[in-house]
């Protein structure tokens, strides 16, 4: 939400895109909307269609009430709890993360740029009794025409999603999106990366995370899983220009 697009399903272990769950999308549902803070109502879906003017593969499914426009969720119809933890929000100067940007910027060619977090989310994500930390850094300047995502980067531009978490007794940094600019360049649409879920979408108790990025004319929604000691992709949905 508020863009009403299907962005998948999953049903015994298999995970199915926006088209193929999309095309399924034939009888009315109802769906608990979540944020990162916790639940924010419910709605009722009804026949999805295909955004043939953009992006036909992306399905966009009738909503009542209509969702509103300034608000982000995540719909989900499940017949468990979805949302069982939530994610306590950290604080933007945690030297520990600012240090952990630092050296995640530098192993990617920044090593002079300032560590800029946006988000700091800890949260049990496996429910193994340790809490994780996912970190979102961002530095851009918006121009005067440039509306909630720059058009053009400054050297040293960065925007980046990454967890920490403990495998094995040690700390491991997994990167799970991220882009760097190195030099600056006139409009080379840079994307914009945050965490905008931290959802059960498969009923095993665990949290699948799910990354929110945009650049000015499109964006891109995907859902991360945990696979034997990393978080892989599972899920994605792209539309723009």
């Amino acid at each position: 939400m508020p863009w009403r697009y299907v962005l998948g399903a999953q049903q015994d272990g298999k995970w199915f895109t926006s088209e193929q769950t999309g095309k399924n999308f034939n009888q009315a549902r109802s769906y608990d909307l979540f944020t990162l803070e916790g639940k924010a109502g419910s709605v009722k879906t009804g026949k999805a269609v295909a955004d043939l003017e953009v992006c036909p593969d992306v399905w966009m499914a009738d909503i009542s009430p209509e969702p509103d426009p300034d608000k982000r969720s995540i719909g989900v119809n499940a017949t468990w709890n979805a949302q069982p933890r939530i994610a306590k929000q950290g604080a933007l100067t945690v030297e520990a993360y600012v240090k952990s940007t630092s050296e995640l910027l530098a192993k990617n060619g920044l090593p002079k740029s300032k560590a800029k977090l946006t988000q700091h989310l800890r949260i049990d994500l496996d429910k193994d009794g340790e809490e994780d930390v996912l970190i979102a850094a961002e530095t851009y300047q918006l121009r005067e025409d440039d509306a909630f995502v720059p058009t053009s980067t400054k050297a040293g531009d960065y925007s980046v999603v990454y967890l920490r978490r403990v495998v094995d007794g040690k700390v491991k940094t997994q990167m799970l999106v991220g882009d760097f600019y190195r030099k600056s360049e006139d409009f080379n649409v840079p994307w914009s990366h945050e965490v905008t879920g931290l959802l059960d979408l498969d009923g095993d108790g665990r949290l699948e995370i799910i990354v929110h990025s945009a650049y000015y004319e499109g964006a891109t929604t995907t859902v991360w899983k945990l696979q034997g000691s990393e978080y892989v992709k599972v899920l994605e949905l792209a539309c723009g220009v």
